[in-house]
């Protein structure tokens, strides 16, 4: 499976349906690659989110993608977290 990581502005354009990228949300809910992420990550895709939609929703996708079976937890310091 094909590993990706996500800029917060790329994660953020893919999450509406009516977009031109939500084959990216789709794909990633769907399993066809992993999403790769750090705590780092994870706190910038909220601020940004929450920022642009709401708190609500900031919520909901950093839960997707923590819960999701198709997204690694990464260490930068290590090595890039196996994710080249």
């Amino acid at each position: 499976m094909d590993r990706i990581v996500l800029d917060t502005n790329c994660l953020l354009a893919s999450l509406s349906r009516k977009g031109n990228f939500f084959n990216v949300w789709r794909g990633l809910i769907e399993g066809k690659f992993a999403l790769c992420y750090s705590n780092d990550i994870l706190l910038e895709y909220e601020e940004i989110i929450s920022m642009k939609t709401n708190a609500e929703i900031a919520t909901h996708v950093i839960q997707a993608i923590v819960n999701s079976p198709y997204t690694i937890k990464i260490d930068p310091r290590d090595n890039y977290g196996g994710c080249r």
